[in-house]
This record gives structure tokens, sequence and C-alpha cells, in this order.
């Protein structure tokens, strides 16, 4: 028997920035979401509060309500209250500039990596020389603002403050570890690719092992959509 096709209401996903390398303002963060629900996750942070200020004169954000009495504006809101967390697939500056500038306006959130993104975004950037340590590990003081949680590739992790899950697998770029997301809501599926190449190019297989664990998605048609950043 044929398996049934599967289609739930997917995600609404909002580029907050496309691009990597020069084009600042521009550069790979991706607010994914599940249809008609608020709570978000930034796959990758290159640009944040430009790419909300961007999507805000789009008309993105125009149904929030910021509360009576708060002194956020709307992007202040949606940032602080909206995202509940940051996926980040490697460590490239493209790919976290927006979040490390971010930081002393964000609300206490968790940030998943891998160990080696995770080590790499302790050890260059919130290291109090680059800028403060808004972590809850490495070097004293701990600020706290954000947990890192390390993700083990393969296994399936709850993204705080959400519906959604995500599966980390590894994949290569030029030397450094990256990451592909498979995030997860009910029976729908998005897959989030940080920067890498073709197995041939990066002698692995690590492109291979994706497209193996998302087959039966694919089939079922619960895997909604495929973003390769740049």
């Amino acid at each position: 028997m044929p398996t049934a096709a599967v289609s739930g209401q997917g995600f609404d996903v909002i580029v907050l920035g496309a691009l990597g390398g020069i084009q600042d303002g521009n550069l790979s963060s991706y607010l994914i979401r599940p249809h008609g629900d608020r709570n978000a996750i930034a796959c990758d942070a290159g640009s944040l509060v430009n790419g909300l200020k961007v999507a805000q004169d789009k008309g993105v954000f125009g149904d929030v309500k910021v509360p009576e009495g708060s002194t956020d504006s709307v992007i202040g809101h949606v940032l602080k209250n909206d995202i509940k967390g940051y996926l980040i697939s490697h460590a490239h500056l493209d790919h976290v500039q927006g979040l490390v500038i971010a930081s002393p306006d964000d609300s206490n959130k968790t940030i998943y990596g891998l160990p080696s993104v995770s080590a790499q975004i302790e050890q260059t950037y919130f290291n109090w020389k680059a800028w403060p340590n808004m972590l809850d590990r490495g070097q004293q003081p701990h600020l706290k603002k954000y947990h890192l949680e390390d993700l083990k590739p393969g296994e399936t992790k709850d993204l705080a403050g959400t519906t959604m899950t995500v599966t980390p697998f590894p994949l290569n770029h030029g030397g450094a570890e990256s990451t592909a997301f498979l995030i997860e809501s009910g029976d729908d599926a998005i897959l989030c690719f940080g920067d890498t190449g073709p197995d041939e190019v990066q002698k692995a297989f690590n492109m291979q092992t994706i497209w193996k664990a998302v087959a039966d998605k694919v089939k079922q048609r619960k895997l909604k959509a495929i973003i390769l950043l740049s």
C-alpha cells in the first residue's frame, strides 16, 4: 500500500537576511514559526534588528500589538518576545553578527549549536574582548543573557518556548563544521541548511546522510521547504 500523503499548515518563514559575505544588513537569517503561531526560532542571525526593520517596513508585523505600557517598539517586541531562540549553523561572522550586536537589548533565551559551533561563539565573540560575555559559560563574569545549548548530531531536541523540535546534521564548510537543521512541528518539517558544498567536494557523506533522513518526509509531503543559506 502506498503511504498516504500528509499536508499540514506548514510554517511561516520571514527572511531577515538572504546573503552571505560582505553585504551588511542582508546577512543570512531566517525567522521560522509554525503557521499561525507567533513563537519563532531564528535559523542563523547574520542580520537581526535590521532584518526585523526591513520586514516591518514591508508590513510583515502589521498584526503585532505591543502591550500597553511597554516601552518597546514593534521591532523590540518581536525581538524580545517572538524570537524564542537561535539555531546557529556555524560561527562565521556573517551568520552571527546580528545576534552579537543585538544581545544587550535582547531577552533571555537559548542559542543552539553543535559543540564546535558553541565553542567558537563562546571563545571568539562573547569573551570580554570582542564583546561582553552574554552567555552562561566561558570567560567570567557570565551575564547569562543566553543559555548556550550543545546539540548532538542526529538527536532531536525541543526548542524552548515553541512547539518545534530540531534535529541537527553536521556539514563541512571549508574546514569549519556547519549544520543543517531539521525543524519539526507536529507532522510538518522544514530543513534549514548552513553553508556547505557537495559531498564530492567536501570529501564526506553529510549530504547523503541528510537526504536519507528526510526521504520519508518528502514522500509523505511532510517536508514543507528547504532553505539553503549563503
